[in-house]
């Protein structure tokens, strides 16, 4: 976000200089389109550069930026539909919750990622917290894979 608010100043800037500088109003609104237009191109492609279509590993990699900010045992995120539980290089674990809701789809038609209905279960056991990661069946929550996991103190 902070790449195109950088661009959006820059471009009031450039219009505003512009349109001091050049005398003819005309070629004044030229020059500022052709930095409007120069200016989207490039926010266009950095939104490119960075647009990836499964998130999992940016939000792993954010989670360890979010834990050094606020130190905390566990830093959770979701709506990736990939539950996972990792520990991060600092002293937390990373949690993605996965999804409980699936998209709208054409009857007969299955999800080519169905929801995992996962959600996460933190207790104090003794000093350290300890999270589990349940999946919701029609018995109830059981331990979705290998998830369950002691949080470090920050």
């Amino acid at each position: 976000m902070l790449d195109r608010i950088a661009l959006f100043v820059v471009g009031v800037f450039s219009a505003v200089l512009l349109m001091a500088v050049i005398d003819s109003l005309t070629i004044a609104a030229l020059a500022v389109a052709g930095v409007a237009v120069l200016l989207g191109g490039l926010g266009y492609a950095l939104r490119y550069l960075r647009r990836s279509l499964e998130p999992s590993a940016e939000l792993r990699e954010r989670s360890a930026l979010v834990a050094r900010v606020f130190p905390a045992a566990f830093i959770v995120m979701g709506h990736t539909h990939l539950p996972e539980v990792r520990a991060t290089n600092t002293n937390s674990t990373y949690v993605n919750l996965g999804a409980w809701a699936e998209d709208e789809l054409e009857e007969g038609a299955s999800p080519k990622l169905p929801a995992s209905r996962t959600h996460l279960v933190v207790a104090r056991g003794g000093d350290e917290p300890r999270a589990e990661l349940l999946i919701w069946d029609t018995d109830g929550p059981r331990p979705y894979a290998a998830s369950t996991t002691t949080g470090k103190k920050a």
